[in-house]
C-alpha cells in the first residue's frame, strides 16, 4: 500500500480563548476544520466518557 500524506488540524488550536467570547460548539469547529479540507482533526482526550459520547 502506498503511503499517504494526511493533513490534521488540532482541535485544540481551534479554541478562542477570549474572555467576552463564548467558545465554538464542539461540532461547528469540526464542521470548519472539514470545510476548510483538512483530513481530518488531532485530538488528545484525557476524559473516557467524553471521548466515546454520542454527539448531541
Amino acid at each position: 500500500m502506498p503511503q499517504q500524506l494526511r493533513v490534521l488540524q488540532s482541535l485544540r488550536a481551534m479554541e478562542r480563548r477570549l474572555a467576552d467570547e463564548p467558545e465554538r460548539p464542539l461540532q461547528t469547529r469540526i464542521a470548519m476544520i472539514r470545510d476548510a479540507g483538512f483530513d481530518g482533526c488531532g485530538v488528545r482526550f484525557i476524559d473516557p466518557t467524553f471521548a466515546t459520547a454520542s454527539p448531541r
